[in-house]
């Protein structure tokens, strides 16, 4: 057996207060416990550590590392680290791309916490006399003043081009003829339909 004395350097496993053992010298009495454990953070997460750290100090000096992926108000997913949030308590502004959609049809391409800005791209709009705007989405477009052009041999629009049409939809048939040669089974002054009447032309079927 095994006698301890003063200056004796062989090594012992020794049982700690924690349950663990440790290789220690003989002359020497345990200070902490070395092993790697996982211990549950006031947050829930749980992180890998030395089994003598007290948690309370650990959480102070490092807080949560693990990403919060807490859920925003506007549905994503918060971006920082846990410990910045205070636990999944108070969430920062969210970073990432808004994604709404303008009332012009395109999507925002500003932030997501902030006011969108103005659309920045092409403009959708166009006419018969000055073709495309080329100007930005979000700009108003320079109004043309020439006569509206949607007009039918029935019906007449009485204003200009850049002010809402004022011509009733006019209830008579379509003058046109299809490439198939077939009369048009549209309403006159209005964009053909690619459908043929005739039931043995397979050109215009849907």
């Amino acid at each position: 057996m095994h006698l301890k004395h003063n200056g004796c350097s062989k090594m012992l496993s020794k049982k700690l207060k924690c349950g663990h053992t440790e290789m220690i010298r003989c002359d020497t009495e345990p200070t902490g416990c070395s092993q790697v454990v996982q211990k549950e953070l006031p947050c829930g997460h749980v992180k890998k550590m030395r089994c003598d750290m007290d948690l309370e100090e650990y959480v102070k000096e490092n807080g949560c590392s693990i990403e919060c992926n807490g859920v925003l108000e506007c549905g994503h997913k918060c971006p920082k680290e846990c410990g910045e949030c205070f636990g999944n308590i108070f969430h920062g502004d969210c970073k990432s791309k808004c994604i709404k959609v303008n009332i012009c049809g395109h999507e925002c391409e500003g932030r997501c916490n902030l006011v969108c800005p103005p659309c920045n791209n092409p403009c959708r709009q166009n006419c018969s006399h000055k073709g495309k705007c080329k100007l930005g989405c979000g700009q108003i477009c320079e109004p043309c003043l020439e006569p509206c052009t949607n007009n039918c041999e029935h019906q007449k629009c009485s204003r200009l081009c850049s002010e809402i049409c004022d011509r009733p939809a006019c209830d008579e048939p379509c003058k046109k003829k299809l490439s198939c040669g077939h009369d048009c089974i549209g309403f006159c002054g209005e964009k053909c339909p690619p459908v043929c009447r005739v039931e043995s032309c397979v050109k215009y079927r849907e």
